[in-house]
């Protein structure tokens, strides 16, 4: 069947190869489920990730890698103008029907510029915390696009500051494929970029707190990022080394292994705009205990709890 429609992606990363599980991998789920549709030709542009400038294939889409590396400056100005060359060449090869960006912020404000050049619709799907106020963006994109977003708790955040913004609500998927355990080895499992907003020092007092009733508690934390050490700190402090284990950055494949031999996923987050582990724990048959961020207020399968 002909491909009738030529959708171009702006994404600040997108995966290097088939084998690069670790990036973005609501998109890399989306872009998969999405390409399957015999009528829709997919571009992408990538600006910063993977960080060498290349051409390629990826799943039988078309990237276009610009490697920015998150340059600053001169080479981000000149990123931009390249951004600008290839979406024209692109569009100029087969025409683009509809210009869509995730993250509201340098990728929305690309995709305003080209939507309009060439007079077609621009999306952007709000990914994150791009959808608070803190985002300078919001005052740098106008009109804005049609925005897409992940949750209700994402849309209550964004009407805090954009009371007039309007939205379409798109929830994330999953593989259909996913086969639960029954029998489990890990009684409890997190897994997350290891940073501010995630809070996993909650993870290890509750944990703290459990291992005092519970003989024998088998805990797991998967995940890297900038508070890896500090967490590991704490960890040694209340002497739990032999309670919780840091099992560090591993691929999506791992990582889901591991959520299925547990039995309960906990979340400590302050702020989620999805939360597409919740989704992927509940199919690995994983009882998910969460922080109300996310999906995790509309889905009566998870149990949320205050964050104090």
């Amino acid at each position: 069947m002909k491909k009738t429609k030529h959708l171009l992606f702006f994404s600040p990363g997108f995966p290097v190869n088939e084998s690069d599980t670790r990036c973005i991998p609501a998109m890399q789920l989306f872009m998969n489920a999405l390409n399957q549709t015999e009528t829709v030709e997919i571009s992408v542009i990538s600006l910063h990730y993977p960080y060498k400038e290349k051409k390629y294939k990826w799943n039988g889409i078309n990237v276009c890698a610009l490697g920015g590396n998150n340059e600053k400056g001169l080479k981000r100005i000149l990123l931009v103008k390249r951004a600008f060359r290839e979406a024209k060449k692109i569009h100029k090869s087969k025409p683009v029907d509809h210009v869509h960006s995730f993250w509201l912020g340098e990728c929305a404000w690309l995709g305003n510029k080209i939507a309009k050049s060439i007079s077609v619709p621009h999306s952007c799907t709000l990914m994150g915390q791009d959808a608070l106020s803190s985002n300078n963006y919001w005052k740098k994109i106008k009109p804005l696009p049609q925005l897409i977003s992940l949750s209700r708790f994402q849309e209550d955040a964004l009407k805090k500051h954009q009371p007039n913004a309007k939205t379409l609500r798109i929830y994330w998927g999953v593989e259909q494929e996913m086969t639960p355990l029954t029998e489990k080895s890990i009684d409890i499992i997190g897994a997350g970029w290891i940073n501010k907003v995630k809070h996993y020092e909650r993870f290890v007092n509750i944990v703290d707190k459990l291992s005092l009733e519970v003989k024998s508690l088998s805990c797991e934390l998967v995940g890297e990022g900038e508070q890896f050490n500090e967490l590991r700190n704490l960890i040694q402090e209340r002497k739990l080394e032999n309670v919780i284990k840091l099992s560090g950055g591993v691929n999506r494949e791992i990582s889901l292994e591991k959520i299925k031999k547990a039995r309960v996923f906990l979340h400590t987050s302050a702020y989620e705009s999805f939360g597409l582990v919740f989704v992927e724990a509940m199919a690995l048959g994983t009882k998910v205990f969460s922080t109300a961020v996310g999906i995790a207020p509309e889905v009566e399968e998870i149990s949320c709890f205050d964050s104090d």
